[in-house]
């Protein structure tokens, strides 16, 4: 593990610094300075750095995504001997999990792009208020106070936007969890009954509860790690739309 995390760090410092390479190599070559006027494209090029400072990020997530799906093969191979049933109701209970993973990914893409020139102006007016260039002007004509809050507006409407996504997955993590908790519940009261009927024995049952807490937590590092480079590749396509 200690080795994966050194490599996978590697690469994300390898791959940030060829991809910004490739990203302003781009912006440079662009003629005259009118895309730089424009709010929408200077909201893209933030968007486009972000994307290039997760790609490294995109890339681990892929290989965590193919180690759980292994890790998740391998017990599931346990779980089969003592009961197929339950082993597919526990393998689609996975399903909606990706569903919601997959919609929230999207969502926190939407709303980092939804963000990009309220937070664009939250820097100019922060930039501004700390600038030695700039507090001449703000205490000649008083302004101080005006572009404070000016700065604590956008401010409060980013903070705002991102409490409204953290509900939301406070609220999607809530159901799923519960969601786990009754199939996890469920099999192991059918485990029991079946111990006590003489169909399984109390290895059997403790094999079982291990194989099950195993797979749903593999299960769930798999989804949450799918949705990672999700999200990683839609905001990678502002990188890919500027170059």
């Amino acid at each position: 593990s200690h080795a994966g995390t050194y490599l996978g760090a590697e690469v994300s410092r390898r791959l940030s610094v060829a991809l910004t390479d490739q990203l302003f190599t781009a912006a440079a070559r662009l003629p005259g300075i009118r895309p730089f006027e424009d709010p929408r494209f200077l909201d893209r090029l933030r968007m486009a750095r972000e994307g290039t400072a997760t790609a490294g990020g995109t890339i681990t997530g892929a290989f965590a995504t193919a180690r759980a799906v292994l890790l998740v093969a391998g017990f599931v191979g346990t779980l089969l001997a003592i009961s197929p049933g339950l082993t597919v109701v526990l393998l689609a209970s996975a399903g909606p999990a990706l569903l919601a993973h997959l919609h929230l990914s999207r969502h926190r893409a939407g709303t980092l792009w939804r963000l990009s020139p309220v937070e664009r102006w939250q820097y100019v007016y922060s930039d501004l208020l700390g600038s030695a260039e700039a507090a001449k002007e703000i205490r000649l004509f008083g302004s101080g106070r005006f572009l404070r809050d000016r700065m604590l507006e956008h401010l409060r409407t980013a903070t705002a936007a991102r409490r409204g996504m953290d509900r939301r997955e406070l609220v999607t993590e809530g159901l799923l969890a519960l969601l786990g908790a009754v199939v996890a519940g469920a099999g192991l009261v059918w485990a029991v009954n079946a111990a006590r009927a003489g169909s399984l024995t109390p290895g059997d049952v403790t094999l079982f509860a291990g194989a099950v807490a195993a797979i749903q937590g593999t299960l769930a590092g798999l989804v949450t790690a799918a949705a990672g480079v999700h999200q990683g590749l839609l905001l990678f396509h502002h990188h890919l739309t500027v170059v």
